[in-house]
């Protein structure tokens, strides 16, 4: 069962157990990426370890450079809890590709003390992150749990 933690016209926030769920879908501006940070750090406070799960849908726009600010700086204070970030970029094609080499080759450049990856399809992505985190999540239930997640 995924618990709702934010939403904005740009953007919805989530959980499923320890995994954070975010499903961008249009705007990543600074107020959506506020709203992440304050799902984010509530529901770091509720959990020790957490993996997650970020969805940007088909025209969903690239952050601004207020927005990876404020998600850079959220990650960088709960990295130490955070033991995996995958992101599922699930535009086709040529600019897909682009955006998801952009992704990787930030996340290299950054070096996160986490493992992050980046995939072409919500399902890859998912599976990595049950991976991940081990026995502490149910890769069917984490799967039905998105699933419900994205509907609409």
């Amino acid at each position: 069962m995924v618990t709702k933690l934010g939403k904005c016209k740009d953007a919805e926030f989530g959980a499923s157990g320890n995994v954070f769920l975010a499903r961008w879908l249009h705007n990543a501006d600074a107020p959506a990426a506020e709203i992440q940070r304050s799902a984010l750090r509530g529901y770091a406070s509720t959990v020790k370890r957490f993996g997650a799960l970020i969805i940007l849908e088909p025209g969903s726009k690239a952050p601004d450079a207020a927005a990876r600010k404020i998600v850079a700086d959220t990650m960088v204070e709960l990295a130490s809890q955070c033991a995996c970030v995958a992101y599922a970029l699930l535009n086709p094609g040529f600019l897909g590709a682009a955006a998801r080499a952009a992704i990787t080759g930030l996340n290299l450049i950054a070096r996160p003390t986490y493992e992050t990856k980046v995939f072409a399809m919500t399902p890859d992505a998912i599976t990595w992150v049950c991976q991940k985190l081990g026995a502490n999540v149910s890769s069917i239930e984490l799967h039905a749990d998105v699933a419900a997640f994205t509907v609409g």
